[in-house]
């Protein structure tokens, strides 16, 4: 499944993929809250005993088959423990302020990609001083890759975010029908926006837990910074940037 928003639909149809998938289309952005916990409403209404991986859309990953391979694991892993919402993390190379942090904590069990760990405290975006002392400590940076049971995600909603999941919760009855458009748009209508990381990670809830990823080529291209870091790093010279572009400053 693809979500969008609205104004970003017309760029999903152009891609011939597009057909062979489901495209579920939220009328505004409302933040990543509503972009994860939506769509666990709607594969809910279908298919309640699911397991899903949610992938952020601008990340860049070289080493595609290793990495699925570890989503798979982790899966199956989900699958023996259906209360878990797992986060995927990355080994850090830089004190980098705009992602997540995770402090890993005992191992709870081994997965077939590995230990799966408690997570002892999460930050999100946090100070250069905080981000410094998280990488002296050998924490891990937060993918946003999310592997849970549609209905462990629902409840997480239902539990952190009730005014959210409230609204989202009333377009199940109109699922599949001519009415479910007009059913998104009303529990959009007055939708505070919110932020998974911040109402849900943050407050590091018990169910959280964590697993490292191997060792592999991972960014996430949130800015312009990091896509012509990327370039640098797998040696790519694209013909369309300027070279101004290419010049990246690094603190």
């Amino acid at each position: 499944m693809v979500f969008t928003v609205q104004s970003h639909a017309g760029y999903i149809a152009d891609e011939p993929s597009s057909r062979q998938l489901r495209v579920l289309v939220q009328p505004a952005e409302h933040g990543t809250a509503p972009g994860i916990l939506y769509p666990a409403h709607w594969i809910s209404c279908h298919a309640p005993e699911a397991v899903v991986a949610i992938f952020p859309s601008d990340h860049f990953i070289k080493e595609e088959t290793a990495f699925m391979a570890h989503v798979a694991g982790m899966a199956a892993w989900v699958v023996r423990q259906p209360d878990r919402v797992v986060l995927l993390g990355v080994p850090p190379s830089s004190a980098e302020e705009e992602y997540g942090w995770i402090e890993p904590g005992a191992v709870l069990d081994m997965a077939p990609c590995g230990p799966v760990r408690r997570i002892r405290r999460f930050w999100e975006k946090p100070s250069a001083a905080t981000a410094r002392t998280c990488l002296e400590a050998g924490y891990l940076w937060n993918t946003l890759v999310v592997v849970a049971k549609v209905s462990t995600l629902v409840q997480v909603g239902h539990q952190w975010l009730p005014d959210l999941n409230d609204r989202l919760a009333r377009i199940a009855p109109f699922v599949g029908t001519a009415s479910e458009p007009w059913a998104v748009r009303q529990a959009y209508a007055l939708m505070a926006r919110s932020n998974f990381s911040r109402a849900i990670l943050e407050p590091c809830p018990p169910f959280l837990a964590v697993s490292t990823l191997p060792h592999l080529t991972w960014s996430d291209l949130g800015t312009p910074r990091r896509v012509f870091a990327l370039l640098r790093q797998i040696r790519v010279r694209p013909t369309w940037p300027e070279e101004a572009d290419l010049i990246v400053s690094t603190p």
